[in-house]
């Protein structure tokens, strides 16, 4: 089975973090609209975002963006 390796970019902008149209940017949306913090938002967007990642690698899964 042939890896297939990906890079997800994460930018701070101001007030904003940016990971195009997916689950992670709707997931730290909803965590500022039910007003948390924004520096606690990135952290549990990006902990989401490592687990994702951890059980792809853990499964042998590729990721078909």
């Amino acid at each position: 089975m042939k890896r297939k390796y990906f890079l997800i970019s994460v930018h701070k902008s101001g007030d904003k973090v940016y990971c195009g149209h997916s689950k992670i940017t709707e997931f730290y949306r909803k965590l500022k609209r039910k007003g948390k913090h924004e520096n606690v938002a990135i952290i549990g967007a990006a902990r989401k975002l490592l687990q994702t990642i951890y059980y792809m690698l853990k499964k042998g899964e590729s990721f078909h963006g």
